[in-house]
C-alpha cells in the first residue's frame, strides 16, 4: 500500500504543505521561508509552527504490523524539521513516516515540528491488535484524467487492519492486488467492489464508476502555427497556405492566409472557405481516422515545410487530447480538438 501513502503526500505537498514561501515582506535570507516573520527592525524571526493533527494507517491486520503515519502541519517552510517517537524505541525525522511494530499493543506515538528554537507537537495513541475493526476503502484515478473508453484506471486502496484484498471492478473481472490496474474498454456504469479481509473477517466498500464511449466522430475548433522557418512581410502579408486532408479523399479544406506575424490562428468553422474543395464542417467520422495538415509559405519556398499526421489509434493510445501539438521544420503546430 506504499503507492497509497505516497500519493497522499504528494497532494500535501502540492496544496502548499513544506513549499518555499514569503511571509511578510522578508528577503534576503528569509525570503524562502515561510516560518520566519518580518521584525520592526527588519530583522527575520521563525514562527511557531502548528501540528493540526497526526494520522495513522496500518496496512496489516496481525504483527507484525506495518503503519505509515501523516500530519498536517501550518508555518512550515523548506527547513523545518520533524521527529517522530514511535514509543517502542524507534523514533524517525522523516516528514511521513513508516514504521513496523512487532508486537501488539497500545503506543503512544509523538510528532514534533521544528523551526529554529521554536517547535510543535501531536501526541496520538494507537491500538494494534487482531480485533481491530477492518477499514475498507479506496480511490482511484483515470490515466491522463480520461473516463473514455478505452480508460486505464488506477485504484488506491486505503484500507486498515486487513491483509487480503479482492476487487470486483464490475465488468466480470476481479483482482486479489493490492493497488490494481483496470482497462475499461467499453462505456457505462460500473459498481466496483473492494473486500478487505482479515482471516475470517472482512468489509466492504464500493464506489460507482462513469465511463463514456468511444468517440463518433473529432472536431476541430482551432489551428495555430507558430515561429515559421521564415520571415514574414510585416507590410504586405505573407501568403500561408492551409491544406487539411482527411483518410486521403476529396474531404478536404483548403485556403490561403495573409499573415503578417506568428502566432497565425484559424477557427472553425468561422474560417472555412470552401472554394474548389468539399468541407464538410469541422467534424469527421473517427473510424480508421487519418488527418493531415499542410503549411506553405507562399512565394518564399514553394513547396511544403511542414505535413503532420494524426491517427485514430494515436487518438485512442493517448487517451483522446483536447490539444494536440506538433514540433516540425522549424513550425509548432497546435490544434483543439474535441470529440462527439
Amino acid at each position: 500500500m506504499q503507492k497509497i501513502f505516497l500519493l497522499i503526500f504528494a497532494i500535501s505537498l502540492a496544496l502548499g504543505i513544506g513549499a518555499c514561501r514569503k511571509k511578510n515582506g522578508c528577503t534576503n535570507k528569509c525570503a524562502k521561508n515561510y516560518n520566519r516573520a518580518k521584525n520592526d527592525d527588519g530583522s527575520c524571526q521563525f514562527v511557531k509552527p502548528i501540528v493540526d493533527y497526526a494520522r495513522y494507517y496500518p496496512n496489516s491486520c496481525k504483527p507484525p504490523y506495518g503503519v505509515y503515519f501523516s500530519s498536517n502541519v501550518t508555518n512550515v517552510s523548506c527547513d523545518t524539521k520533524y521527529e517522530w517517537n514511535f514509543g517502542d524505541g524507534v523514533t524517525s525525522t522523516d516528514q511521513n513516516p513508516y514504521h513496523v511494530f512487532n508486537a501488539s499493543g497500545s503506543y503512544t506515538v509523538l510528532v514534533k515540528a521544528i523551526n529554529g528554537k521554536e517547535e510543535g507537537t501531536r501526541q496520538i495513541v494507537i491500538q494494534l491488535d487482531t480485533l481491530q475493526p477492518i477499514i475498507a476503502n479506496f480511490s482511484y484515478y483515470a490515466e491522463k484524467g480520461s473516463y473514455r473508453a478505452p480508460s486505464v484506471i488506477t485504484f488506491y486502496n486505503y484500507s486498515a487492519f486487513a491483509g487480503e484484498f479482492v476487487w470486483d471492478f464490475g465488468d466480470g473481472t476481479t483482482s486479489t492486488l493490492t493497488n490494481p490496474t483496470h482497462t475499461y474498454t467499453s462505456g457505462g456504469n460500473y459498481i466496483v467492489l473492494l473486500r478487505s479481509k482479515c482471516g475470517t473477517r472482512q468489509a466492504t466498500y464500493s464506489q460507482r464508476i462513469s465511463i463514456s464511449n468511444e468517440p463518433g466522430s473529432i472536431v476541430f475548433t482551432r489551428f495555430k502555427v507558430y515561429g515559421g522557418s521564415q520571415s514574414l512581410s510585416k507590410d504586405k502579408g505573407t501568403p500561408l497556405y492551409v491544406e487539411m486532408l482527411y483518410n486521403n479523399n476529396s474531404n478536404m479544406l483548403s485556403k490561403i492566409y495573409l499573415y503578417k506575424e506568428y502566432p497565425a490562428t484559424w477557427y472553425f468553422p468561422s474560417d472555412i472557405d470552401v472554394g474548389s474543395y468539399k468541407v464538410n464542417d469541422n467534424f469527421y467520422t473517427f473510424d480508421n481516422f487519418t488527418f493531415k495538415i499542410w503549411l506553405d509559405e507562399i512565394g518564399l519556398n514553394d513547396k511544403v515545410l511542414n505535413s503532420v499526421n494524426v491517427d485514430y489509434d494515436y487518438l485512442r493510445k493517448n487517451h483522446y487530447p483536447t490539444v494536440l501539438d506538433w514540433d516540425q521544420y522549424g513550425y509548432h503546430v497546435e490544434a483543439l480538438v474535441d470529440y462527439q
